[in-house]
């Protein structure tokens, strides 16, 4: 297979013609097709080699995409490279194709060289491609290269969209750098880039992760201050804080608050709450609460059933647990599954 090869240089054909007009081909976002097979994309680079059709920049932009497309960034690079080489400049397709979202660590760097590479040739970027490496910094924990990718979009002229601002800020509370996240989201304000809920939790996640689980009142102030409403997923972080660091009391005004607010409590919700109760030996709450569960028409999964089967053994509660296994027999099969 030839997954990872590089396609061999345009080494038989006459030299290419430098006097074209280069120019960069915007196309369309159109949905999303299968992406061809990587040996099927070597094999046809391999026939047009075999003959003697003279190459040129859309040509080579054509067989760059289709490396890209097919997951074979080595291949796409080194193409790029031997045009670049030969005094082409290949009409290059958004950059998200050769840097897809998902850019592995492994890639920054050369991700990086393609991108100096386009800036060289006074290339327009998609905001797409500046999110993709955006990305790849910020999984790499490089920050200030980060920071760079940011400002550079912004001498640009490349508005950044709520996915860019989410990236930096989740960035920035990795680094426990709280403040330049809240200037952040001021800046998404005056962009008129309303961050979502998912942001504000992501920043309390992060709190919760560094055991700042105090500073869960001034997430929630600050997410009010901009007018966003919690979600389901922003109450089950912060109910999960709340339990990780023993504060029932503080989760179960969350719970009812999330209720109050017309949020209806999911599998997860209920389950945080269990097991936080059950861990602060709290069983008889934990019990009630598992009742409540079904009552309320949420069905346990084999979690919750795990973590009662805990708690009961833990009680040496022998009869009841035996009871609750019955139950679980009597339970469908995709109750029984994660």
């Amino acid at each position: 297979m030839l997954v990872s090869t590089p396609p061999p240089p345009f080494s038989h054909a006459l030299p290419f013609p430098t006097s074209r007009p280069r120019f960069l081909l915007h196309h369309p976002l159109l949905p999303p097709r299968p992406p061809p097979p990587t040996s099927l994309i070597h094999r046809l680079f391999r026939d047009f080699l075999s003959t003697s059709a003279e190459p040129d920049a859309a040509l080579a932009n054509d067989f760059i995409t289709a490396f890209a497309r097919a997951g074979d960034p080595d291949a796409a690079l080194s193409l790029l490279a031997t045009a670049q080489a030969a005094g082409l400049t290949p009409a290059l397709l958004p950059l998200s194709a050769s840097s897809p979202p998902s850019l592995p660590d492994a890639r920054t760097l050369e991700a990086e060289a393609l991108f100096s590479e386009l800036r060289l040739h006074n290339l327009t970027l998609e905001l797409r491609a500046y999110n993709a490496l955006l990305k790849a910094y910020v999984k790499a924990g490089a920050l200030q290269d980060a920071e760079l990718v940011f400002d550079e979009m912004s001498r640009s002229g490349v508005a950044a969209d709520e996915r860019t601002y989410s990236l930096l800020i989740d960035a920035y509370m990795q680094a426990g750098r709280w403040e330049s996240a809240r200037i952040l989201m001021k800046e998404m304000e005056m962009n008129e880039v309303k961050p979502n809920s998912y942001v504000f939790g992501r920043i309390l996640a992060s709190f919760r992760d560094k055991g700042d689980w105090q500073k869960s009142f001034s997430v929630l102030k600050e997410m009010k201050s901009n007018g966003i409403r919690p979600d389901r997923h922003f109450y089950n972080v912060m109910i999960d804080t709340f339990g990780k660091y023993n504060c029932l009391h503080h989760a179960m005004d969350a719970f009812d608050q999330m209720r109050a607010d017309g949020i209806e409590p999911d599998v997860v919700t209920w389950n945080t709450l269990i097991d936080g109760h059950c861990k602060a030996d709290r069983h008889d709450e934990a019990m009630k609460l598992f009742e409540d569960m079904q009552n309320s028409g949420c069905s346990p999964c084999i979690t919750t059933y795990n973590i009662m089967i805990n708690s009961l053994g833990v009680q040496e509660k022998w009869e009841e647990l035996e009871g609750l296994l019955e139950r679980l027999k009597l339970q469908p099969a995709n109750a029984r599954t994660w």
